[in-house]
């Protein structure tokens, strides 16, 4: 009985990865995949430590130490170009991220400036057109998940 169970288990394995690879095979595996944007994955890599670390701290030096990172990500996201998937929204894309470069250089004038209450609200107002971007390439629904 255990070795019928173990080979009906190897059969259920093996049919359900000839299913993924087909899929994979065909393009219907990861329609998410199609849509990645790799600027907009890599800045997250910078706008998290910004926003759950240093906007909390009030850490106005960590968001001086990122405005290289931060001023680098914006370019590779404005030279960014939608993928096929997506061309739809390039209206909606063009204007937001027309905004997170205006937030981006507001970040940068802040700090700048020295300017510790300017560059928080500047800071969460890039994390802001950050997440609208986000959301326009891979939408939430009402409950913050992906749709």
């Amino acid at each position: 009985m255990k070795t019928r169970n173990a080979v009906a288990f190897a059969l259920l394995l093996a049919v359900a990865a000839g299913i993924a690879g087909a899929q994979e095979k065909s393009g219907m595996a990861a329609p998410d995949s199609a849509a990645r944007m790799p600027a907009l994955d890599a800045f997250h890599r910078v706008i998290a430590p910004i926003w759950h670390k240093a906007y909390p701290a009030k850490d106005t030096a960590m968001l001086a130490a990122y405005l290289p990172r931060v001023k680098s990500g914006v370019q590779a996201i404005v030279a960014s170009k939608l993928p096929p998937a997506l061309h739809a929204k390039q209206g909606a894309w063009e204007k937001e991220v027309a905004e997170f470069e205006s937030a981006a250089k507001a970040y940068e004038t802040a700090i700048a400036q020295k300017d510790s209450a300017g560059s928080l609200a500047a800071a969460a107002k890039l994390h802001a057109k950050y997440e609208a971007l986000a959301r326009l390439v891979e939408p939430w629904d009402e409950g913050g998940t992906v749709e």
